[in-house]
């Protein structure tokens, strides 16, 4: 059953359409990111649900109630919708203490007192902070803060929560420990949540589903696999990682498990690529290559059908676990990551392919 609903929602400044009709259905426990860079539309389009901005076409629901549809000239305020929301910045009050923080969504709805204890306590308990209550905010860290701030969200038991770039606040190691915890305990109370970050690395990691958003429009939804093996169009491909994007030309198709099969001739190269559609020979493709998809010939018996190159190195970036190669083929360049304790030089001449199934077709002039 699906908690949230939008149809056709979109949201315009006079001239400016910020986003445009945007179709989806999040369902009851999910965990829904909405992923893109600055100003694609993504946090316009969470405060629409939320009730902080007003879409200017299609309909918001939300458990099958009507919260905004301007056609009808119908609008729910945000504090009718039992929704939680976390911000950027926390919005964490200084003069109060971690209790008082917490309690200020159930004293607002001037509830008993004994509940409002009750339920504080509880939550404070799911994020291993009760023994914090007292302490005032100003002296929490930066993970503890943000730890607050979903527990003034979660306090008065919401349908939905929204978070908005909530962890860009916090250095790099924290941000990861303090996303796979919140995922933790999203995960044990089954709440239906939409998380906006432009962090892919965050929304692989946390997501069931991705709805990949650029300049105001939806250009796929899907889970984190698909987003990241099987892209849509060439836009979703070159945002989410660092993909190798080679012109090809298609020489024929075949069925292959409810994909296609594609034998691709390029320049100096030639092998298969997946596809989720059949193409006639001739026609011209983009084919996705994943830098850790491509490995040296001699690791693994390389057949018939794999793609296949030979190059120069370039370029050699040491990255701790891995080194980022660059090598030089015919008229392009790939990108390949090794092992850090793999023996390369610049100059050298390597022999690389690309194992089946790991190779993605695209349209040629997909581009979103």
């Amino acid at each position: 059953m699906a908690v949230v609903l939008l149809e056709n929602v979109g949201r315009t400044y006079g001239a400016f359409t910020a986003v445009e009709g945007v179709d989806l259905a999040v369902n009851k426990g999910e965990f829904l990111t909405f992923l893109g860079p600055s100003g694609c539309g993504k946090t316009t389009t969470l405060r629409m649900i939320a009730g902080l901005e007003r879409n200017t076409s299609g309909r918001v629901m939300i458990e099958d109630t009507v919260v905004s549809d301007p056609a009808a000239n119908w609008f729910v305020p945000p504090e009718r919708r039992q929704l939680g929301m976390v911000f950027q910045s926390y919005a964490i009050w200084p003069h109060m203490t971690v209790f008082e923080n917490v309690a200020y969504p159930l004293r607002i709805r001037r509830m008993a007192k004994a509940e409002v204890t009750r339920r504080v306590n509880d939550v404070l308990d799911l994020i291993e902070m009760r023994h914090l209550a007292d302490r005032p905010a100003p002296d929490l860290s930066g993970g503890q803060q943000q730890r607050v701030a979903i527990a003034r969200a979660l306090v008065f038991e919401p349908s939905v929560l929204l978070l908005d770039e909530p962890l860009s606040n916090l250095d790099a190691k924290l941000r990861t420990q303090m996303g796979e915890e919140f995922r933790k305990l999203q995960q044990r109370l089954g709440i239906t949540t939409l998380y906006v970050t432009h962090d892919q690395d965050e929304a692989m990691a946390l997501s069931d589903r991705i709805v990949v958003m650029q300049s105001g429009n939806v250009l796929q939804i899907g889970s984190p696999q698909q987003i990241y093996h099987r892209p849509e169009n060439l836009a979703v491909a070159q945002f989410v990682g660092s993909p190798n994007v080679l012109g090809a030309r298609v020489q024929s198709s075949a069925d292959a498990d409810g994909l296609y099969r594609l034998n691709v001739q390029g320049d100096g190269w030639n092998g298969t690529a997946l596809s989720s559609r059949s193409y006639g020979p001739g026609e011209g493709v983009h084919v996705m290559v994943r830098p850790e998809n491509l490995r040296l010939a001699g690791t693994a018996p390389v057949v018939d059908t794999d793609l296949t190159f030979k190059g120069t190195v370039t370029d050699l970036v040491f990255r701790g676990a891995i080194y980022s190669v660059t090598i030089a083929v015919a008229s392009m360049h790939l990108t390949l990551e090794l092992p850090s304790a793999t023996t390369v030089a610049i100059g050298d001449e390597l022999d690389v392919y690309v194992p089946q199934g790991t190779a993605w077709a695209l349209d040629a002039a997909a581009a979103g």
